[in-house]
């Protein structure tokens, strides 16, 4: 199934249940951040783009970084 997204001022629910959807929400963010800062690139761009660890929403261009690293969920 492909996901349509769909560009927002900010991104109150992350992505992260869709990449792992048999997961609970929390464990599911947290292996999201853990695939994040495991990404070498994309861990700089986040931090560039001022990147803060708890964060619970997400602007569209980090959606759009996620996208673009680990592909359509």
């Amino acid at each position: 199934m492909m996901w349509r997204w769909i560009t927002v001022p900010r991104v109150r629910i992350p992505p992260s249940p869709l990449y792992f959807p048999n997961s609970t929400k929390k464990s599911a963010s947290a292996q999201l951040g853990r695939w994040i800062l495991q990404n070498e690139n994309l861990k700089k761009q986040w931090v560039e783009m001022g990147f803060k660890q708890r964060k619970k929403i997400l602007s569209p261009s980090q959606v759009k970084l996620i996208v673009k690293a680990f592909g359509e969920p």
